[in-house]
C-alpha cells in the first residue's frame, strides 16, 4: 500500500471523494476497493458504480491484463450489484460479463465490433446469451468500418449485423450505431431484409447510418411498431425504389425524427418533404442536409408552409441546411428574424459561375453533425459544434478568417480544412487563433501556407492537439528539416500523425525528436 494511500484513510469522506472524482472510475476503483472496509462502503456510491467503463481511449490497444486480472477476481464481485451499464472491448468483454452476476445491468457499450465478434457472440451458442436476451435494453455499438471485410456490400453489413442482433437482444428499447467516429461508420442496407427476420416489437430508439432512403422508408414500414425516437444519417438520398406513396399514408408514431446526410441530394421536394409531412406527432426535428436544385428558398417562410403547418406539436427545430441555387434574394438573411425556434446563422455564397449557395444553421449547433463552412462565413458563436470542415476551392483563408472561426466555434475538437488556393495578402494582425480543445487535424492539398498558419505557435495555439494528418513535403518545409523551434510545440503532444500522401522513405530520427509524444506513424 503507498503512501499516498494510507495518508488518505484519515481524511474527511467529503475530500475523499473530491479527490476521487479528479480520477478515472477505473483508477478509483483499481486503486481503492479492498484497502479497507470505509473505503469499500464509499466506493459502493453510484457514482462509481453505476456505469463502468473498462477500455483504453485508443481503441487499437487493450487494458492491460492486470487490471482486468483485478477487477474479474476482486473489484467486480464486490459492486456486482450496482453496476447498471458496462463500456468494454472485445478482448476482455466474455470474461467480465462472467466475472459475476450483474442484477441491474441493463446497458452494454461494445468498442470496435468486428464481424468475427457478431458471429461469435450475438448467437444462441454464445455463454453470453442469458445476459443479452434477458438484462440488455440499450445496447450501443462503435462499429469501424476497417474490421469488416472491404468486399461486403452494405445489404450484406445489414444482414451479418442486424439479423444476428435483433435475435439475440430480444427485449430491446434503445438500439445505437451512431457512437462510432463520423469519418469512419459503416453503411448498412436494410431494405432488403424482411420485415419478418429483421424487426423489434419493443425498439423505441434507433440510431443507424444507412446506404440509401430506401433504408429509411424500410425502417418505418412497421417493423418497428413502438419506435418513437429515429436518427439517421444517409450516404445517398435518391430516388428511393421502394414506393413513398404507400408509407406516408399511415401515420407515424415517431416523436423524434433526425435525418443526416452530406451528400448532395435533389430529392428534397420529392421525398423529404412529404415524408416529414406526415410524422404529425413529432414534437422534435433535425435536418441536416446539402440540397442542390431547388426550386424555392430555404427559410422561415418556407418551413412554415412546407414542414410546420403540418407538425403542430413540434417544439424543437434545428437544422443545418446547405443550398446551390442559380439566383438571388436580397432578403436571404433577414428571413429568420421572427423565427420561434431560437437564433439562426444564414450567409450567402456567391461564385464565379453564377451560382450562389445559402447556408442556413440553427444556433449554438448540433455536437454530432460535421459543419461546412466557406470563406463567406462572417462569424456567430456557435458553442455546440465540434466538427467542422473548412472548404473553398474559389477563395483562400487567410489568418484573419481561422480568427473569425476560432471565435465562433471555440469548442471545435475536430478540423479538416481543403483549400488549395493561395493567399497573397500580408497578415498584419498579429493576434494568435486559439484552437484549446482541438485534438485533431486534417490539412489537404499541398499548400504550404495552411500548414505554416497552424503550425507556427506565433499564429496558432494548439495545446491539445493529438492526431495531425498533413503532407510530408510541406511538414519538412515549414519545420526547417524538424530544426525549427517557433513550431515545436504545436507538435508536442501529437500523438498520431499521418501523412496525406504516402512515403516509402524511411523517417529521420529528427522526426521523432520533433514529435515526442508520438506513438502512431502512418
Amino acid at each position: 500500500m503507498n503512501n499516498s494511500v494510507v495518508g488518505m484513510m484519515n481524511l474527511p469522506d467529503e475530500l475523499i471523494m473530491k479527490i476521487w472524482n479528479s480520477l478515472t472510475n477505473i483508477d478509483v476503483l483499481y486503486s481503492f476497493i479492498g484497502v479497507n472496509y470505509s473505503f469499500n462502503q464509499l466506493l459502493h456510491d453510484q457514482t462509481y458504480t453505476r456505469s463502468i467503463e473498462l477500455t483504453k481511449k485508443d481503441m487499437e490497444s487493450s487494458l492491460f491484463d492486470s487490471i482486468i486480472d483485478r477487477f474479474c477476481l476482486v473489484i467486480l464481485p464486490e459492486i456486482n450489484q450496482y453496476i447498471e451499464c458496462f463500456i468494454l472491448e472485445l478482448i476482455s468483454m466474455e470474461r467480465i460479463l462472467l466475472a459475476a452476476d450483474y442484477p441491474r445491468l441493463n446497458k452494454i457499450i461494445f468498442t470496435q465490433i468486428s464481424e468475427d465478434f457478431i458471429l461469435r457472440h450475438f448467437t444462441n451458442n454464445s455463454p453470453l446469451i442469458k445476459i443479452f436476451k434477458n438484462n440488455i435494453k440499450y445496447l450501443l455499438l462503435t462499429i469501424n468500418r476497417k474490421q469488416f471485410p472491404s468486399s461486403l456490400t452494405a445489404i450484406d453489413k445489414g444482414k451479418n449485423i442486424l439479423l444476428p442482433l435483433f435475435h439475440t437482444f430480444t427485449n430491446l428499447l434503445e438500439l445505437d450505431f451512431n457512437e462510432n467516429d463520423i469519418e469512419y461508420r459503416p453503411f448498412i442496407s436494410i431494405s432488403g431484409l424482411s420485415s419478418s427476420i429483421c424487426s423489434s416489437s419493443t425498439l423505441i430508439n434507433l440510431s443507424i447510418t444507412i446506404k440509401f432512403f430506401d433504408d429509411c422508408l424500410s425502417l418505418l414500414d412497421g417493423r418497428f411498431p413502438n419506435l418513437q425516437k429515429l436518427s439517421v444519417v444517409i450516404e445517398k438520398i435518391t430516388n428511393p425504389s421502394l414506393s413513398i406513396e404507400n408509407l406516408i399514408k399511415s401515420k407515424f408514431s415517431l416523436k423524434f425524427f433526425s435525418l443526416v446526410s452530406y451528400n448532395n441530394t435533389n430529392e428534397y421536394e420529392n421525398f423529404i418533404l412529404p415524408l416529414i409531412q406526415r410524422m404529425i406527432c413529432l414534437e422534435e426535428l433535425i435536418l441536416s442536409l446539402n440540397i442542390i436544385n431547388l426550386s424555392k428558398l430555404i427559410d422561415d417562410h418556407h418551413f412554415q408552409n412546407e414542414i410546420l403547418i403540418y407538425l403542430s406539436e413540434l417544439q424543437i427545430f434545428q437544422f443545418n441546411i446547405r443550398t446551390r441555387y442559380e439566383h438571388f434574394n436580397n432578403n436571404i438573411l433577414s428571413t429568420f428574424n421572427h423565427w420561434k425556434y431560437g437564433q439562426v446563422n444564414s450567409y450567402i455564397s456567391s461564385y464565379p459561375n453564377n451560382t450562389i449557395e445559402l447556408h442556413v444553421f440553427s444556433i449554438p449547433g448540433l455536437k454530432n453533425v460535421i459543419y461546412r463552412i466557406n470563406y463567406h462565413f462572417q462569424g456567430n458563436r456557435c458553442e455546440n459544434i465540434r466538427i467542422l470542415y473548412l472548404v473553398d476551392h474559389v477563395y483562400p483563408f487567410e489568418h484573419e478568417f481561422f480568427l473569425r472561426i476560432s471565435h465562433s466555434f471555440p469548442f471545435i475538437t475536430h478540423l479538416t480544412v481543403l483549400n488549395n488556393r493561395f493567399s497573397t495578402t500580408i497578415n498584419e494582425n498579429n493576434s494568435i487563433v486559439k484552437f484549446s480543445h482541438l485534438i485533431s487535424l486534417t490539412i489537404h492539398y499541398q499548400r504550404v501556407f495552411y500548414l505554416e498558419q497552424f503550425l507556427n505557435s506565433t499564429k496558432t495555439h494548439l495545446p491539445n492537439l493529438l492526431d495531425l494528418t498533413i503532407s510530408f513535403k510541406n511538414l519538412l518545409i515549414v519545420s526547417e528539416n524538424f530544426q525549427r523551434d517557433i513550431t515545436r510545440p504545436n507538435c508536442s503532444k501529437v500523438e498520431t500523425l499521418a501523412f496525406t500522401i504516402r512515403s516509402d522513405a524511411e523517417y529521420s530520427h529528427e522526426l521523432y525528436s520533433y514529435f515526442p509524444s508520438l506513438e502512431k506513424l502512418f
